[in-house]
C-alpha cells in the first residue's frame, strides 16, 4: 500500500514504520479469536510476520493440550524494558535509569536494582514480613503468591502493595526517561502506601476484632469495621435408641481419593469402622462412596433404622430437595444409594458441622489402596481413639460463626 500523499506528517511517519511494527506485533488468542484458528493439523501456525519470534516464545506453550471447541485463551505480556529496546536497535543505552549500574532487566528493576528493592523490602517489612528477599523476581512472585493469597481486607491490602509497587517503579522509570522528574526512594514508597489507603477506602472493609488485625490496618491507615468473634456450640449427633449413627465424608488429593463411613449405636459404640480409596474423581464422587459404603454397612448388621449425618449441603441436599439431581458424573452412584434408601424403614438424613464429623473426616483421610477395608478396633491411632471418647461425651466443640452458619 502506497502512502497518501494528503496524509498528515504524523501519519506518514507511522506508514513508513510499517516493516519494523511488524516485527513487534502480538496476537492474543480469544476476543474474536479461538485456539482453534491457529492450530493446524495438531501444530501451531502464526501469522507470517511472527514466525521467527513465534518459535522461541511458543515453545512451552505448544507441548500444552488445548481444548480447541472451548473458548480457551493464552496470552503473552512482556514489558519493554531498555535491555529489550536494545536489542531491538531502538536505544543506545540500556543502563538502569534508578542505579545506572546494570542493564535495566525485569528481574534488576523490580529485584536486583539497590534502590527499587530496598522500596520492595520496606513495603514487605510495612506487611508485617520479615525475611530476605527471594534469589530471583520469579521467585518473589511465586512467594507472594503463596503469602498474599485469600479475598479478606488484609490480603487485599498485600496484593494491592505488590500493584502499587510494580506499577510505581515502572511509572518512577518512565518518569525520568521521558519526562526527567526524579523521586526518591522514600517517596516512591511514600505513593505506594497512599495507592493502597485511597483503594481501600472505596469501599466498606469488616474484619474480625484481633490485635494484630487491629495493628496491622493501623500501621496502613485504613479504615475498617473490627466483628467481635461469634461462636456456635456444637456436639456430635444424638441418637433414638433403636436407631444407627452413620457418620460419612469424602476427600480428594492430587493422585488419589478416599471415603469413609462409621456406625455407631445410641451409646457412642462403634460398630463398624470403614476406609476407602481410589482413584482421584471428584470430591462430591468421595462423598457419595463414603455414603453408599456406610448404608451397606447397616444393611449389612440388619438394622432397619439409621440416621445419616453428612458435613457435605450438596449432598444433603440431594437427600433432602426433591427433585435435586447429582452432576452426571456421580449419577451412577446416586441410584446406587436411592435403591439402598428403599430397604430402610426409617433413614432420618442430618447436616452436620465438620467439627462434629472428625471420626468420618479422618476414615477418609486414610486413602487406602484398595476400595475398602475395614479398621479393626485394636487398629484404631491414638488420635482416632480420642475423637471417638469426644464424641462418646457429647464434648462441646466451638464453631466460628458465619453469615452461612
Amino acid at each position: 500500500m502506497e502512502i497518501p500523499h494528503d496524509s498528515s506528517w504524523c501519519w506518514r511517519r507511522i506508514l513508513d514504520h510499517r516493516e519494523l511494527a511488524k516485527k513487534r506485533i502480538g496476537v492474543i488468542l480469544g476476543d474474536g479469536n479461538s485456539v482453534a484458528d491457529f492450530i493446524v493439523d495438531g501444530k501451531w501456525e502464526f501469522p507470517v510476520f511472527m514466525d521467527d519470534a513465534a518459535n522461541e516464545v511458543v515453545l512451552q506453550p505448544s507441548k500444552a493440550e488445548f481444548n480447541v471447541i472451548e473458548e480457551d485463551q493464552l496470552i503473552w505480556k512482556r514489558i519493554k524494558t531498555r535491555y529489550k529496546l536494545l536489542k531491538w536497535g531502538v536505544i543506545q543505552d540500556a543502563s538502569c535509569v534508578f542505579c545506572n549500574a546494570e542493564i535495566e532487566t525485569e528481574d534488576h528493576i523490580f529485584h536486583d536494582c539497590m534502590v527499587t528493592s530496598q522500596i520492595w523490602k520496606g513495603i514487605v517489612l510495612k506487611l508485617g514480613f520479615i525475611r530476605n528477599l527471594e534469589s530471583r523476581w520469579d521467585g518473589e512472585i511465586k512467594w507472594a503468591l503463596t503469602n498474599f493469597s485469600g479475598d479478606n481486607p488484609i490480603s487485599m491490602v498485600h496484593k494491592l502493595a505488590l500493584n502499587g509497587f510494580i506499577y510505581h517503579a515502572w511509572r518512577e522509570r518512565n518518569q525520568r526517561i521521558f519526562c526527567s522528574q526524579f523521586n526518591s526512594a522514600d517517596q516512591i514508597g511514600i505513593l505506594v502506601i497512599q495507592d493502597v489507603k485511597y483503594k481501600m477506602a472505596a469501599s466498606v472493609h469488616k474484619v474480625e476484632d484481633k490485635a494484630q488485625n487491629r495493628w496491622f490496618m493501623n500501621r496502613w491507615k485504613v479504615d475498617c469495621i473490627f466483628k467481635k468473634t461469634e461462636y456456635i456450640e456444637c456436639t456430635w449427633l444424638g441418637l433414638e435408641e433403636d436407631e444407627i449413627m452413620i457418620n460419612t465424608d469424602g476427600s480428594k488429593r492430587e493422585d488419589s481419593g478416599g471415603c469413609g463411613s462409621i456406625l455407631r449405636d445410641h451409646d457412642g459404640d462403634v460398630l463398624s469402622a470403614v476406609s476407602g480409596g481410589s482413584l482421584p474423581l471428584t470430591v462430591m464422587d468421595h462423598e457419595l462412596q463414603g455414603v453408599e459404603m456406610g448404608m451397606q454397612g447397616v444393611i449389612s448388621l440388619h438394622k432397619p433404622k439409621a440416621h445419616l449425618a453428612i458435613d457435605s449441603k450438596e449432598v444433603y441436599h440431594l437427600f433432602t430437595r426433591p427433585g435435586s439431581k447429582p452432576p452426571w458424573r456421580c449419577l451412577h452412584i446416586w441410584r446406587r444409594i436411592k435403591k439402598l434408601k428403599n430397604t430402610f424403614s426409617s433413614l432420618k438424613v442430618s447436616h452436620c458441622y465438620k467439627e462434629t464429623n472428625r471420626a468420618a473426616d479422618f476414615l477418609a483421610s486414610l486413602h487406602p489402596i484398595v476400595p475398602w477395608v475395614e479398621i479393626r478396633f485394636d487398629e484404631f491411632t491414638t488420635d482416632f481413639r480420642e475423637i471417638l471418647a469426644a464424641d462418646k461425651l457429647q464434648k462441646v466443640i466451638l464453631r466460628k460463626k458465619s453469615s452461612s452458619s
